[in-house]
């Protein structure tokens, strides 16, 4: 399952609690503060809200693993650097 060390190893440093999320910004020089809010967990899986500087939200949905995360990343243009690479 999706954990706070997968969010940390991907340089995504804790802000705020958002009520029952916990929200993570990224800390890579080149990206624009997006935000992940690290939600609840149902069965297997957590449920991110990935949300630009501007308020919009690029992705929301439920996921699984580091790998998944890793995938939506990439997909939505934001650069991450994996400090763990054998953590998906």
């Amino acid at each position: 399952m999706l954990t706070l060390k997968n969010l940390e190893s991907l340089n995504f440093v804790f802000v705020q609690k958002d009520g029952n999320k916990s929200v993570f910004q990224n800390n890579c020089e080149f990206n624009r503060d997006e935000k992940i809010h690290f939600g609840e967990v149902y069965k297997d899986r957590r449920y991110i809200a990935i949300e630009n500087n501007c308020g919009q939200f690029y992705f929301m949905g439920w996921l699984k693993t580091k790998k998944e995360l890793k995938k939506i990343l990439e997909q939505v243009g934001i650069g991450f650097r994996d400090s763990n690479q054998a953590d998906a």
